[in-house]
């Protein structure tokens, strides 16, 4: 699991160094509405066209990747940060 989780990543690492869009990866599905809500807002922000995938695995908030940066306001990654700063208890 960790290696597919690994070269998916690589994947859409290599996609956006030769793009310019980013990626929102989004915990949960939303209704069609929603997404494309989200969707106009982060291009807004973003100023650049923005993809939407799902990834159940970051538990909830979101990522966003573009060539240059990542965001990482996903539960997973807040609780990967509490773990590397305090450790294992």
């Amino acid at each position: 699991m960790k290696n597919e989780k690994k070269k998916s990543a690589e994947i859409v690492q290599k996609i956006l160094e030769k793009e310019d869009f980013a990626v929102l990866i989004l915990a949960h599905e939303f209704d069609d509405q929603t997404i494309k809500e989200i969707k106009k807002r982060a291009e807004k922000i973003l100023q650049k066209e923005v993809r939407v995938e799902f990834d159940k695995g970051i538990i909830g908030g979101f990522i966003i990747k573009d060539k240059n940066q990542i965001i990482d306001a996903s539960i997973k990654g807040a609780l990967r940060r509490v773990r590397d700063r305090y450790g294992n208890f």
